[in-house]
């Protein structure tokens, strides 16, 4: 690509289920900085794109870059490691374990430590070991859950968990973060919460690429809204323009309705 490309690009992005097509040829690109959202009725093909883009599916047909690196034929570590990260809708934690040694895990993958020196805790481990514990702790605070650090998970809330989720996803510094659903589930304050947190990280530097159901969030935090049906872009823009596009008025609209006639 050159020097001029987009800080992310996606291109021809396809996934077949079952002879479905759960992605029909996307294209998409986003600016370094920006907050984009990813909305659409179910079925329309947003948590897979997410989930092919991070390599937790396969896909079929399409390449994506970071910063003009193809990402496409990595697995999944390497993506990571290239910059990009990534939250799920169900949150994953390790219940049995303290917060710091939750976040410790998911830096582990990114610190390119070699097994055999992490094994016998060469230089190279310690130091990556040292870097991991102040990120931890820098996270922690910014999250609002340095008093629970050497608690297990199990007492977290269910808000607390997407706190810790996120988090978890800034562990390695990414350049890229891809959201599924950060708000599904949690009360209204913890909402409010979530979304002041993702504008500083954004205002931090970081990219972010979300999925969510709703509405209000994605209209206040999003720059940029792309709105998928079956698989394809139907609205790409501002949020005011895609929130009054009769189209994506319809695709909502008529797909409640048609469920409450079923």
């Amino acid at each position: 690509m050159s020097a001029a490309a987009p800080f992310f690009r996606v291109s021809g992005l396809s996934k077949m289920f079952s002879g479905v097509r759960a992605i029909d040829d996307l294209s998409f690109d986003l600016e370094r900085g920006s907050i984009t959202g990813l909305i659409g009725p179910n079925g329309s093909g947003k948590s897979t794109t997410i989930d092919c883009l991070s390599r937790f599916q396969s896909v079929d047909n399409g390449s994506w870059w970071l910063e003009g690196r193809e990402l496409s034929h990595l697995p999944r570590h390497a993506i990571a490691r290239a910059g990009m990260s990534r939250t799920f809708q169900a949150v994953r934690t390790y219940d049995s374990l303290s917060l710091m040694d939750n976040l410790g895990l998911a830096a582990q993958e990114h610190e390119g430590v070699r097994w055999w020196d992490a094994l016998v805790h060469g230089r190279a481990a310690r130091s990556a070991d040292d870097a991991a514990r102040l990120r931890t702790a820098e996270l922690l605070e910014i999250v609002g859950l340095t008093r629970l650090a050497e608690s297990p998970a199990a007492v977290l809330s269910y808000g607390q968990r997407k706190l810790l989720s996120i988090a978890a996803a800034m562990m390695a510094a990414p350049k890229l973060v891809l959201l599924d659903e950060p708000v599904a589930g949690v009360n209204p304050t913890m909402v409010l919460r979530i979304e002041a947190l993702l504008r500083l990280f954004r205002d931090r530097g970081v990219t972010l690429l979300l999925v969510e159901h709703n509405m209000g969030f994605v209209m206040r935090l999003c720059q940029r809204v792309i709105v998928l049906e079956t698989g394809r872009i139907l609205a790409d823009g501002d949020p005011s323009a895609v929130r009054d596009d009769p189209r994506v008025l319809d695709a909502y609209i008529g797909r409640s309705a048609a469920g409450r006639a079923a």
